[in-house]
């Protein structure tokens, strides 16, 4: 399989990301200040490589876009 993987970066343990799934919350809404938010933050701004549009919308709006996106694709497919 010839496939090329760039990297981003990681996610560091964190004890508010299992305590937020248990409450099916975002980790990221719940504990905006903690480290394995800011590694997503980084994450994401290394993702994005400084698109303003999608910066502006943070982590979270950058998400939605993307299941939103794939959502839409998903249901013009199956038309």
């Amino acid at each position: 399989m010839d496939v090329n993987v760039e990297y981003f970066g990681h996610i560091l343990q964190d004890q508010n990301v299992p305590i937020a799934a248990r409450l099916q919350k975002s980790f990221v809404k719940e504990y905006p200040n903690t480290i394995a938010t800011s590694c997503l933050s980084n994450i994401a701004s290394s993702f994005l490589k400084n698109d303003d549009e999608t910066l502006a919308l943070g982590i979270e709006g950058y998400l939605r876009r993307i299941v939103n996106e794939r959502y839409s694709n998903t249901v013009n497919s199956n038309a």
